[in-house]
């Protein structure tokens, strides 16, 4: 039994560290991503059973030896597998959306949604016990920061969508209403779905307050998390991701704010997240075996939680 938890935690290793190896802006490689973070999560054997390795453990070890087995330390895995996949989606989508419309910025809204949910999930399966006196700070910290990072996303892309574009009379405005009519969470106050695509002032107005949301409620709330953790302020790059998103939402806001502007902007609904359906793929745990190739990449010690590294 324990040579099989070896093997497991082994498996993931390999294919956890071969997606994060990937360069996200290639569609090629994030495609390799997502199929590597999938196959970490399913299991050898039955491919139609959608449960992964840590599941496998889970199943397996109802006397968990250690805190990292037991079942809501293996849950939490799952689930963080799960949204950096769905992180990796939206990459994908973004990378591949050639067109730059209406639409196409509220697909990219929802998509962000969805990552924002899934990190959501897992941030609040780490702060239940006895996780959260397990997890290193860092992570849940680096959950938390996704978390807001891609909710501001969101309602960014819903503020391009209503203020760089316009919608025609006719099939065009048909088509818009009825994506935008199951598009929030909770309905639009004021106007008519029907009006507001149609009046370019009240789509302004409306995207003048999601973008305020963005940028108050969570490009400033992921800085600020993100400078509560000594290790993630130490990592530049992510430093970089968060400052630039957030001055971007800044000029947008700026550009569509006018002096005369005596209205209170409210506060903006938030968005229905899109449900991606990931594929399930069979792993080929015959790689990890002791002395494989991976070794070389990922050495034993980094799957052991007292190694447990920022994702």
């Amino acid at each position: 039994m324990v040579r099989v938890k070896a093997e497991h935690f082994k498996a993931l290793s390999h294919y956890h560290t071969a997606s994060a190896l990937c360069d996200f802006s290639s569609k090629t490689h994030l495609k390799k991503a997502v199929i590597k973070h999938e196959e970490a999560m399913r299991i050898h054997g039955d491919c139609s059973r959608p449960s992964g390795c840590f599941n496998f453990l889970k199943e397996n070890f109802s006397n968990a030896p250690s805190l990292d087995m037991s079942a809501a330390s293996l849950n939490m895995l799952v689930r963080l597998m799960v949204a950096q996949v769905q992180e990796c989606v939206f990459e994908k989508f973004v990378l591949e959306n050639t067109q730059d419309n209406f639409i196409s910025q509220l697909q990219m809204a929802q998509e962000a949604a969805r990552v924002e949910d899934v990190y959501t999930l897992v941030y609040r399966t780490m702060m239940h016990p006895p996780v959260k006196d397990y997890v290193p700070f860092s992570w849940t910290t680096m959950v938390r920061v996704k978390a807001e990072h891609f909710k501001a996303l969101s309602h960014y892309h819903t503020a391009s969508a209503l203020c760089d574009f316009s919608t025609a009379p006719g099939l065009e405005l048909i088509e818009h209403e009825k994506i935008f009519l199951q598009f929030h969470v909770s309905p639009v106050e004021g106007a008519t779905i029907s009006l507001l695509l149609q009046d370019q002032e009240e789509r302004r107005k409306l995207g003048k307050t999601h973008l305020k949301k963005a940028v108050i409620k969570h490009d400033e709330e992921a800085m600020r998390i993100h400078g509560l953790c000594k290790i993630l302020r130490k990592m530049d790059i992510l430093q970089e991701v968060l400052t630039l998103a957030h001055k971007r939402s800044l000029n947008k806001y700026s550009d569509i704010d006018h002096e005369e502007d005596f209205f209170e902007t409210g506060e903006a609904p938030d968005i229905q997240s899109k449900i991606a359906h990931l594929q399930q793929r069979r792993p080929d745990v015959r790689l990890c075996r002791a002395g494989g190739h991976h070794q070389a990449a990922c050495p034993s010690s980094m799957v052991t939680h007292k190694c447990m590294t920022p994702i």
